[in-house]
This record gives structure tokens, C-alpha cells and sequence, in this order.
């Protein structure tokens, strides 16, 4: 029973009401072309955003970030939409699989070997 009492006492994880003010300074994230360069700094802009509107299900973050994208990326959200893919309704799996196509770091000796062969 007390495991109970302070389970319902524990603190709420989720963040207190954001004003309209403090929303107004997390910008749209800019758009994403498919760049491996900037796909990490997209998908953090992206979290930033989404960060002060924590109440949005999953279809409609990914929604917005195929709504962000561009050229070759936006062909790869577009299939995504076309073909009622799974990753439409789990945000979270849908930022591993852009990054897991967009997102090549190069590191150290094998920067030229890996980015420029």
C-alpha cells in the first residue's frame, strides 16, 4: 500500500504548461534535403521543436518532419506516406530510420575510404 501512496506522490515527468511566448522561440526547423552533413542538426532541431509541444501523437511528428523535407529525403517520406508505412505511428523508430539512411559519419582514417570512394 505504501509503494502505492508514493507512486501516486511521485513527481510527473511531464513538463509544466509552455506559454505562446516561450514557443515562439523554438523556430520551425529548416528544411532537410538528404545531406548526411546536416541530418543530425535537422533531427536535433526537430526535437528542440517538438520539445514544447510534448501532447503531439507520433503521426503528427512525423508528418511534420516529412513536411520539412526535401529533394532525395522527401522522395523517401513520401513512400513512406504512399505505402502506409508502420514508422508513420512511432516517431521514435522513424528518426532511427532516417538517420539510419541519411546519417553517415565519417570518422578519422577512413573518411576518405568510406565518404569519398
Amino acid at each position: 500500500a505504501s509503494l502505492r501512496v508514493n507512486l501516486l506522490k511521485a513527481p510527473s515527468h511531464t513538463p509544466p504548461p509552455v506559454s505562446e511566448g516561450v514557443r515562439c522561440l523554438i523556430t520551425t526547423p529548416e528544411t532537410y534535403g538528404g545531406d548526411p552533413e546536416s541530418c543530425e542538426v535537422f533531427v536535433v532541431n526537430c526535437e528542440l521543436f517538438f520539445g514544447y509541444r510534448p501532447r503531439l501523437p507520433d503521426y503528427a511528428k512525423v508528418s511534420f518532419v516529412i513536411s520539412r523535407l526535401t529533394g532525395k529525403a522527401r522522395t523517401w517520406g513520401t513512400a513512406l506516406v504512399t505505402n502506409s508505412s508502420p514508422l508513420m505511428n512511432d516517431y521514435h523508430t522513424f528518426v532511427q530510420e532516417l538517420k539510419a539512411v541519411f546519417y553517415h559519419p565519417c570518422q578519422g582514417d577512413s573518411v576518405d575510404r568510406l565518404c569519398f570512394a
